[in-house]
């Protein structure tokens, strides 16, 4: 301060300090390297206010013109710029900072707040502030949201302070009734944070997706997270609440009644003993380049073509498709099965079908099944099975690896096997390309179109060939039949149910291979907690009742009894 000037009538001394002395000194400094806040320091004009109060660690300011009250002992300083606080920065809405007795700094209304001073990531306005010392303030205020198509949306702090580690915060509550939407895409309504450190804001609440779909009813799905709002990404977790703690799923369901296999998409499970063919987990993205929310790892969603379970709802058609690891919903007891593919639910009809990678696991004669395949491989009319589907593809990245399932895919390519087949894939049966659709009203999963054959146990076959394939739901125990046709009048027949695999073929030497095995090797070794199994050899006519019910595809069989 270099000017005084002393209101006698008043008690009031005025200080002031000259400009230009600063205006000289900054045209002399090179700020090309300089951050925002320094700029700012060396922008100040006037004289320096210190606070000698020992609780306030000597917090300070710069202003040009000051004046103290004798009588009140009340500093005015005018034209205040801005008072460092911790790790912000706060600008006096009007530029007046009264200091009353004690030291105590009267509240800034209208204030501004922008932190923290270096990475300057937020900004806060139409703030009321109190500052306490140079580490310590307390202020509410509104901030701006700015979403992916530049629109704003403004969030209320009530709550603005610092933290242990004098980091700038500050808490405020979203309700349903404000409308308020991270993007056009995703509704929202809960608590906000700001944590000056961090670039985005973060959100413990609920959100809630947009569609057209009335099928697929809307919830809001509870989460927390930083969100970037150019680029938004929901987590989903194992467990999923709506905002009444109500359990929600992302996945595919065969009903417990086995009338109907339906889709979830952050909706509840219909009935809580449902069985689960596939799940989701991952991130809830919106791309608006194909109108899809999907639900998947961040790597799947950037990519693909990679393997991981995955689901996706169309805002507007609103079919549902999911890919990935899956579970028919069908226990077989000792018959293992095991599936990879994808399926895709149509919301207005109701239909649901799957295209897939199959295998089947069960205890089975050696040397029949050496039979059966080796006929297979004797089979060259058959037509090779397609290993550059992309079907094929990702579902033997999810059961082997992405590396691995290259190196199998391009030894295909090359001679059309493989040097080894991989142990994820060496079952009883395995099938590289099996189409299936859910039919209620026999509550059956059909195989539609050809069947490709990957391999028989240590065989490699890779063809396709004619049949039906039919999983059935049943109360009683649920069946397994694959009827697997080489040719007109030769084929193979294999039904299990309640721990009996009934087989048969159009071959009587492979029927003889069965029929003379002694009972006692065809039943699988009771272990504890596990269910019987045994393999009998069965008639024609089994496989002549089972194929009635194709009517337009039923194959002849020779009259063999």
């Amino acid at each position: 301060m270099n000017q005084f000037t002393w209101y006698m009538d008043q008690e009031e001394i005025e200080m002031s300090a000259s400009k230009d002395e600063n205006k000289l000194v900054m045209s002399k400094i090179d700020t090309t390297n300089m951050t925002e806040t320094q700029k700012e320091d060396i922008q100040l004009e006037g004289s320096k206010f210190i606070s000698i109060h020992p609780k306030q660690d000597s917090l300070n300011f710069v202003a040009p013109t000051a004046r103290y009250n004798l009588r009140s002992n009340i500093i005015t300083a005018n034209e205040v710029k801005l008072i460092r606080v911790a790790d912000a920065t706060i600008y006096p809405g009007d530029g007046h900072v009264v200091i009353e007795k004690r030291a105590k700094m009267k509240t800034l209304k209208n204030s501004k707040i922008i932190a923290n001073n270096v990475t300057r990531y937020h900004k806060i306005y139409n703030c009321l502030t109190n500052i306490y010392g140079r580490k310590d303030y307390s202020s509410s205020g509104d901030y701006d949201y700015i979403d992916e198509n530049n629109q704003k949306e403004t969030i209320h702090f009530d709550v603005i302070s610092v933290d242990t580690s004098l980091q700038t915060y500050a808490k405020g509550h979203i309700g349903i009734s404000d409308n308020f939407t991270l993007s056009p895409h995703f509704m929202y309504t809960g608590d906000v944070w700001l944590h000056a450190n961090s670039e985005y804001l973060y959100f413990d609440g609920a959100t809630k997706i947009s569609h057209d779909c009335n099928m697929q009813k809307r919830y809001w799905v509870k989460f927390n997270a930083d969100i970037n709002p150019r680029d938004i990404y929901i987590p989903i977790g194992d467990t999923l609440k709506d905002i009444n703690n109500n359990r929600l799923v992302a996945g595919f369901y065969l009903a417990h009644d086995s009338t109907y296999v339906y889709s979830a998409f952050l909706t509840p499970k219909k009935g809580y003993r449902d069985d689960q063919i596939i799940s989701t987990k991952g991130f809830l993205y919106f791309d608006k380049s194909d109108k899809k929310y999907k639900i998947a790892s961040k790597e799947k969603i950037k990519e693909f073509t990679l393997p991981g379970n995955y689901m996706s709802i169309h805002a507007s058609i609103c079919n549902i498709y999911g890919e990935g690891k899956m579970n028919l919903g069908m226990d077989y007891g000792r018959v293992k099965t095991f599936g990879v593919g994808n399926i895709n639910n149509v919301i207005q009809d109701t239909s649901t079908t799957i295209e897939m990678l199959f295998g089947v696991d069960f205890f089975f004669n050696k040397n029949a099944l050496e039979y059966f395949a080796k006929d297979l491989q004797k089979a060259t009319a058959l037509e090779p099975v397609d290993v550059n589907s992309s079907v094929f593809k990702k579902g033997l990245a999810e059961l082997v690896g992405l590396k691995k399932s290259e190196e199998l895919i391009s030894q295909y390519a090359i001679k059309g096997v493989v040097k080894k087949i991989p142990k994820e894939i060496k079952t009883t049966i395995f099938f590289s390309d099996l189409k299936l659709k859910w039919d209620s009203k026999a509550r059956s999963y059909f195989s539609e179109g050809k069947i490709g054959i990957g391999n028989i146990g240590d065989y490699q076959i890779n063809k396709y060939v004619d049949g039906h394939i039919v999983l059935t739901k049943k109360r009683s125990g649920n069946v397994l039949t694959m009827y697997l046709q080489l040719d007109d009048g030769w084929w193979y027949y294999f039904e299990y149910a309640r721990g009996v695999m009934r087989v048969v073929s159009s071959i009587d030497e492979y029927n003889l291979i069965i029929s003379s095995t002694k009972p006692d090797d065809r039943r699988l070794k009771a272990e504890k907690g596990k269910k019987p199994y045994s393999y009998y050899p069965t008639n024609v006519n089994i496989v002549k009742k089972f194929l009635r019910q194709f009517e337009d595809n039923e194959t002849e069989l020779e009259d063999e009894e």
